[in-house]
């Protein structure tokens, strides 16, 4: 919860919340709402001179916007994968991952035991 949470529930009637996201809906409809408020004042003509312009612009440089960042994540997706990847195994006392798939893993016969001659140290196989 954030602080902004713990504000909210002091408002009268807020307290009957239990769950931050039940505001979801509502967040949702006002949105809605607003949004389509917005794009009637636009379509009307209300406004200062040169809005439709504006929204344009904007709209365009958003959707390029969108587009660049969409190709960025793309191209870097695998190298920040695989080094988020070696990362991780590096700071934990697991194995690496198999490469082997499911059938591959399961064709492969198990490894042999090791025998009393092949234990380094001459240690003993028996506990």
């Amino acid at each position: 919860h954030t602080p902004v949470w713990s504000a909210l529930r002091m408002l009268p009637g807020m307290d009957g919340f239990r769950f931050p996201v039940r505001f979801a809906l509502w967040l949702t409809l006002a949105v809605a709402v607003l949004s389509g408020r917005g794009i009637m004042r636009v379509m009307a003509g209300e406004g200062p001179p040169g809005l439709h312009r504006r929204i344009w612009v904007a709209a365009a440089v958003l959707a390029v916007g969108v587009g660049i960042a969409r190709g960025v994540l793309v191209a870097f997706e695998a190298p920040a994968r695989a080094a988020l990847t070696a990362h991780y195994q590096s700071k934990t006392q697991l194995p690496p991952v198999p490469t082997l798939a499911p059938l591959q893993r399961a064709a492969l016969p198990d490894p042999e035991p090791l025998s009393q001659a092949q234990v380094p140290g001459g240690q003993s196989l028996r506990p």
